[in-house]
């Protein structure tokens, strides 16, 4: 499914799009307390996932090397990181919040040189 929205609008403008599950499952995860709301979290994140993966494939082609290694490190620092503000006291529905509107901006950001906003 992933690779024929690719196909038709771009993966320059799936990319920003496939970020949008990403922003709904934290948000969710962020309002919703319940039993059940890990496994609608779990499907946006899948969501999330196949487009951001198979957009990602055809954008950063080229640099791939090193956007893996961006994408190890992340993954080593964002545990220790998160781990440190709970540790804190910040709560989860503050914590996934703020990490909603993070995705959001940066969905918005990288979509500007598709939408050609930019000067």
């Amino acid at each position: 499914m992933a690779g024929t929205v690719v196909e038709r609008i771009s993966a320059g403008r799936t990319l920003p799009l496939g970020l949008l599950p990403l922003v709904a499952s934290l948000v969710f995860l962020g309002l919703v307390q319940s039993d059940w709301a890990a496994y609608v979290y779990l499907v946006l994140i899948g969501m999330a996932s196949g487009l951001c993966a198979t957009a990602g494939g055809a954008v950063w082609g080229a640099i791939r090397a090193m956007t893996l290694a961006i994408m190890v490190l992340s993954t080593a620092i964002a545990p220790v990181l998160l781990g440190f503000l709970l540790d804190f006291g910040m709560e989860v529905t503050t914590l996934s919040i703020s990490m909603a509107v993070v995705v959001l901006m940066v969905s918005f950001l990288s979509s500007i040189p598709e939408l050609g906003l930019h000067t």
